[in-house]
């Protein structure tokens, strides 16, 4: 996802290896809950950023148990579940933080917050607790394709307007044009609008994003992303083929990190 706008990063030079030269003199100390807690998190926070999900989260917990009450940390541990897919475990950390004192939180972390927050309560299945917050983050900051997925899926299962679900969902692909969910779900859409020739022209995109992604040497963000999408290719081409459908297109969400 392209920058949304006001990401705050440390961009001081040689940060990267401040933290790792401190490492071996935080270890110790760490363990004994002595060590300094932004020196901690900010290493986490370098962790985060290469994809190391496991030792990011260790590193987020210990600096939470030298100092519990930070609402960063507990999001940034909520943003690693949301990552790996556990969207329980995500959800029992948001309420942690709309129990807590939003220490540490600015403008960036409260919309990132509402959107994940949101975007977490939708992929749950509880659109009506979901899209109240996604609206609220996305007028923060409109471009958070994940998030507009969310409201997108909730707009057309839980509210029924199909219409302006359909518009959100352009609305994500016009920030990321490269996301095979997206498209997927843009051709799920047109299956139910009877738009054949919009259903096979978004699946082919979504298609060629897949590809592009093996290509490139990545892997599927899980398994279900790629089921979903070749579950709506063979209802494209069965259509195509003048085929009954007897199955409904799937609509599915994905969780992009706000960094």
């Amino acid at each position: 996802m392209a920058d949304p706008s006001p990401v705050v990063r440390d961009r001081r030079p040689g940060l990267g290896e401040e933290l790792q030269d401190a490492t071996s003199v935080m270890i110790g100390p760490f363990h004994h809950g002595l060590a300094d807690g932004p020196l901690v998190l900010r290493y986490g926070t370098v962790l985060h950023s290469k994809g190391d999900l496991e030792g990011a989260r260790e590193i987020y917990e210990a600096s939470l148990g030298i100092f519990d009450d930070n609402a960063v940390t507990d999001y940034s541990v909520a943003q690693i579940h949301l990552e790996r897919g556990e969207l329980w475990q995500a959800h029992t950390r948001m309420v942690k933080i709309s129990n807590g004192h939003g220490i540490g939180f600015d403008d960036t972390s409260r919309f990132a917050f509402l959107v994940d927050a949101g975007y977490t309560l939708a992929a749950l299945g509880d659109c009506a607790a979901g899209m109240p917050l996604l609206r609220e983050g996305l007028g923060i900051v409109r471009r958070v394709p994940h998030a507009l997925n969310a409201l997108a899926i909730c707009l057309v299962w839980q509210d029924g307007r199909f219409d302006e679900g359909v518009r959100t969902l352009m609305e994500a692909i016009q920030y990321d044009t490269n996301h095979p969910v997206l498209w997927s779900n843009a051709a799920a859409l047109s299956v139910w609008q009877g738009d054949l020739d919009g259903a096979v022209y978004s699946i082919s995109l979504a298609e060629s994003c897949f590809s592009r992604l093996l290509e490139a040497g990545g892997h599927h963000e899980n398994s279900t992303h790629y089921a979903a999408f070749l579950h709506n290719l063979n209802l494209v081409r069965g259509w195509q083929d003048g085929k009954m459908r007897t199955e409904d297109p799937r609509l599915e969400y994905f969780f992009t990190r706000i960094t």
